[in-house]
């Protein structure tokens, strides 16, 4: 038996618990109570999850490929997003072989495909490939952010061009196939986009960041709360404020969104337009020392008071 309370253990890993797992560390009355308290939540039949991450792209990315089938993975969008190459949508798009029958939430849609693309293990949660993920995604996608998945993983190297072409011409149907061909046409001819994302991409990359979850979701006190980077084993949020951010009234309400985290033991940190656009050394200097700050284990005790 686990001695960690399960409360704590949840809102600290921002990930969805199989029930056999819980089992093994937990009683089935420690479920139950944190599930009647409010502080636990369903994410799926099986999964569970801290009730302040039950909005979390991660977490139910994490649950939906778990529970719809064996063989199943992140696709499309979702993907895309798991990749690094997007920002979460709303829902979750698996994908699953014909003939697979699942009753889904709102926010999971299936797309049911002959054979399951080939996958890898991005978090603990089995994604198409980067490939299969850019081309699937693309009819999804709007039509001002379409191109932008695809620069990005040429321009970082995740992808060669000549890779982008064989999943468009596998798939028996894809939105949009000609002007994605079209495309990839241009990148492999040497086109390159400038529009590039300095804060999420340019600055907070590599050893130290690569355990933020970006565009997360809480839901504290009744309210949604989307972070730009979170940090949950420390309970840190980093927020790149654009120029809106200076306007009086979105200052107030800053001011009270991380009075709220802070009630729960998330400290934010606040960067401006100018402190991601020209020092950015500074940025990841500062974002370290929090983070050592906070694991310390009495900071730990704590937030998990909180």
């Amino acid at each position: 038996m686990d001695p960690t309370g399960i409360v704590p253990t949840m809102r600290r890993d921002a990930r969805s618990f199989r029930v056999d797992e819980i089992y093994r560390r937990w009683s089935r009355g420690a479920l139950r109570a944190a599930v009647r308290a409010g502080d636990v939540a369903t994410v799926l039949p099986g999964f569970y999850c801290a009730a302040e991450h039950i909005d979390s792209f991660a977490v139910r990315a994490h649950a939906a490929v778990a529970w719809a089938h064996p063989e199943a993975a992140l696709i499309g969008a979702s993907a895309v997003a798991k990749w690094g190459l997007g920002e979460p949508a709303e829902s979750v798009c698996v994908a699953v072989p014909w003939g697979t029958q699942r009753v889904c939430p709102p926010w999971l849609r299936l797309r049911r495909i002959e054979r399951v693309p080939r996958s890898v293990f991005i978090d603990d949660v089995r994604t198409v490939d980067a490939p299969w993920a850019i081309a699937t995604a693309y009819g999804d996608l709007a039509a001002d952010a379409r191109d932008a998945p695809v620069y990005r993983a040429v321009q970082t190297r995740l992808v060669a061009p000549d890779e982008l072409l064989a999943p468009a011409q596998t798939l028996a149907r894809m939105r949009h196939r000609r002007s994605y061909l079209r495309l990839v046409a241009a990148v492999r001819a040497g086109s390159e986009s400038h529009l590039e994302t300095l804060g999420l991409r340019d600055v907070f990359t590599g050893t130290g960041f690569d355990a933020f979850i970006r565009q997360h979701c809480l839901r504290l006190d009744g309210q949604r709360f989307r972070l730009d980077m979170y940090h949950p084993t420390t309970r840190t949020a980093v927020e790149l404020d654009g120029r809106t951010h200076a306007d009086p009234r979105q200052r107030e309400r800053d001011i009270a969104r991380d009075a709220i985290l802070l009630a729960h033991g998330i400290a934010t940190v606040r960067f401006s337009y100018r402190d991601i656009t020209e020092r950015r050394r500074w940025c990841r200097d500062v974002v370290r020392r929090v983070l050592a700050t906070r694991s310390n284990p009495a900071l730990h005790a704590a937030s998990n008071a909180a």
